[in-house]
């Protein structure tokens, strides 16, 4: 007797395989429905109306193939990762033997590096010396983000700087990797215009290269320079001059500033208890910049710092010394001679000081002095005045001026300084 499987029942069939719960973007994946009869019979042909529904990141679309004694083969082909549910009908009613809907779990394929992808605020312009973060997603061929739990080898290059091209590896360090993201941190050193190669095992990722402006960084003390009288050469300034120190405001990496960073600079000269503070101006390229100070009191041994946000810059602070300026008529002076005798000589002692006060000494410049007198020695008509004009330099500060009165009576004496451009400059 041949005896025929009934009807299809549905709580009496059920599916089976690894499709059925997980899959991997990019790959078919299948399952199978084993068809049976009430009295748990397979069945031993096909003709059932089977659909599988998906409801997940994407659409879904199941291909049913029978196979052989009521078996069916689902087949489908994921691309978008995540989860999904699936629900089964046999001939439109929903399975019950399993409950429903399934949850079926889509993960990631492989890397494909082409697409993977990076982002950062400072991707395309950075500050030299300052390390820049850039983000990394590693995806696979349908563009699902991956999460890789192991260090890739991601690789960059710089070409440039624009003309010179020269290309140079970068030394790139992975900081942190989570939910499949790579942060990447380097730090560019050259300034200009270059283009930034991000790979991952050799191949660029998408987009790269990427065009990339590097800009000098802050200024930074340990780097920056200067040179002038007071600190390089002779090391020497005069009271009342002006001297003048240029600063070159360099980064970390010796690149020199594209603009002014006055307010970070400061310039002092001081001179025992004497402080001094400079103007600093901005000369208008290259990040060079310029200092004034005027030194006021005389020393041996003074300082000058030069700061950068208040930490000195290589070498600072410099060791100068200041020498006393030109005779001053207002704070230099004389003993004044009352009286003398005809016949007998007459001597002046001059007192040289500069206009702030500071004693000349063996270091002063030329410095001029000049005496004339008046009185019953001269004949007014002929000769109205006696001109002396070798003033006695003692290079100690001190002058001397002499002449010999021989007739009786009251004179006056004028003592001029002389300022060199200037002529005479005062009188006592």
């Amino acid at each position: 007797v041949n005896v025929s499987c009934a009807g299809s029942n549905v709580p009496r069939s059920f599916y089976f395989g690894g499709g059925a719960t997980a899959s991997t973007a990019g790959h078919t994946a299948f399952f199978y429905i084993q068809a049976r009869d009430e009295f748990d019979n397979n069945k031993t042909n096909h003709g059932d109306n089977i659909w599988v529904v998906f409801s997940g990141p994407e659409p879904l679309h199941a291909q049913v193939e029978y196979q052989q004694k009521g078996l069916y083969r689902i087949m489908y082909t994921p691309k978008k990762e995540g989860a999904y549910s699936m629900n089964i009908y046999m001939n439109e009613i929903l399975f019950t033997t399993q409950s429903m809907p399934v949850t079926m779990n889509v993960a990631e394929d492989q890397v494909y590096f082409p697409y993977c992808t990076v982002a950062s605020g400072n991707l395309n312009k950075a500050a030299a010396g300052v390390n820049v973060s850039i983000n990394m997603d590693f995806v696979d061929v349908f563009n699902n983000s991956i999460n890789i739990a192991s260090l890739q080898d991601v690789s960059l290059q710089i070409i440039g700087p624009e003309p010179f091209n020269t290309t140079r590896d970068v030394a790139g360090l992975i900081v942190s990797l989570a939910s499949g993201d790579h942060t990447i941190t380097y730090k560019p050193i050259l300034v200009g215009n270059f283009s930034l190669h991000v790979r991952v095992s050799g191949e660029d990722v998408l987009n790269s290269p990427f065009p990339l402006e590097v800009v000098p960084g802050a200024i930074a003390s340990w780097k920056t320079t200067a040179w002038g009288n007071l600190v390089s050469g002779s090391r020497i300034g005069y009271v009342s001059s002006q001297e003048i120190i240029y600063i070159q405001a360099k980064d970390s990496e010796e690149n020199l500033l594209d603009g002014p960073t006055t307010a970070n600079i400061s310039v002092t000269l001081t001179c025992g208890s004497d402080t001094r503070y400079g103007t600093v101006t901005y000369t208008g390229s290259n990040g060079l910049h310029k200092a004034v100070i005027t030194p006021t009191k005389k020393h041996e041994t003074c300082s000058v710092n030069i700061m950068v946000r208040g930490v000195d810059i290589v070498m600072s602070p410099f060791t100068c010394k200041i020498k006393p300026g030109l005779a001053h008529w207002n704070t230099s002076y004389f003993e004044p001679i009352t009286m003398g005798t005809a016949g007998v000589n007459i001597e002046f002692d001059i007192t040289a000081k500069d206009e702030h006060d500071n004693f000349l000494d063996a270091d002063t410049p030329d410095t001029q002095f000049f005496v004339d007198v008046y009185g019953p020695n001269f004949d007014l008509a002929t000769e109205p005045y006696l001109y002396i004009s070798n003033v006695t330099n003692s290079r100690n500060g001190s002058f001397q001026a002499d002449w010999t009165p021989t007739k009786t009576g009251y004179y006056t004496t004028f003592i001029h300084v002389l300022k060199p451009g200037a002529g005479l400059y005062g009188k006592y």
